[in-house]
């Protein structure tokens, strides 16, 4: 895992903020909603994902955005969505318990 956080003061060069402008102004919305505004941005986001894959010599579907370093180190401790589930923990209770025959 690479990270890149700067605990919120990360600097910001002025060709990032030029880059940023239109979406922190005029095209802000939510890239995973069903409404045509918002997810036309989704493409903005697996765009710029790609940049940073080639940047990393990475496959796109590699590269995760977070909000910060707590998230990305929660997404890193957790197995990937495709990994098989875990196998059921063994029960402590007997699996045939006694049945109470008092009403």
């Amino acid at each position: 895992m690479i990270s890149l956080d700067h605990h919120a003061t990360t600097p910001l060069p002025p060709e990032v903020f030029e880059t940023m402008l239109p979406f922190l102004t005029e095209r802000w919305g939510n890239p995973s909603s069903s409404y045509a505004f918002g997810s036309s941005l989704k493409s903005v986001i697996e765009e710029a994902r790609g940049h940073v894959a080639a940047l990393l010599s990475a496959s796109a579907r590699e590269i995760v955005f977070t909000r910060g370093e707590s998230e990305a180190l929660l997404c890193s401790s957790t197995k990937p969505a495709s990994a098989p589930p875990p196998a059921p923990p063994a029960s402590p209770l007997p699996t045939n318990p006694p049945t109470s025959s008092a009403r």
